[in-house]
């Protein structure tokens, strides 16, 4: 960080930004699979696809950015239906927490406005028990 960056952040911002740039790395996951819970977030299915291909791991919570979740997570967070399906046909785990409310999808979802996304997790989920 730059000299004029660091002066001004407050010392709590600044050692929260610090502790969230330390867990940055090159290594090649978990760019991959930062690219992949990216496209599920934003509903690019094909690039989910493609990342999947590539090795992403589809219950991956990738360090880094503030991600606290899976790509199912954020794809139920943000109302994609088709983005949902997709991850379920592909093997996500429906009932998989996330790391900082320890919440599943279905709860983001939701959440995030969208019951009838919750709706559909949860009926998967009873589908497996």
């Amino acid at each position: 960080m730059g000299n004029s960056i660091s002066r001004n952040l407050a010392g709590p911002i600044k050692a929260e930004l610090e502790a969230k740039v330390a867990q940055w790395s090159n290594d090649p996951q978990n760019i991959i699979d930062n690219a992949f819970v990216y496209a599920c977030m934003h509903n690019q299915i094909d690039a989910a696809r493609l990342l999947l291909q590539k090795g992403a791991q589809i219950d991956a919570i990738p360090p880094g950015f503030d991600y606290s979740g899976t790509g199912l997570h954020y794809a139920a967070l943000n109302g994609h239906q088709p983005a949902v399906e997709f991850l379920i046909e592909q093997g996500a785990t429906v009932n998989i927490k996330d790391t900082k409310v320890h919440s599943t999808p279905a709860g983001w979802a939701e959440y995030g406005g969208h019951p009838e996304i919750k709706s559909y997790l949860e009926h998967v989920l009873s589908g497996l028990e």
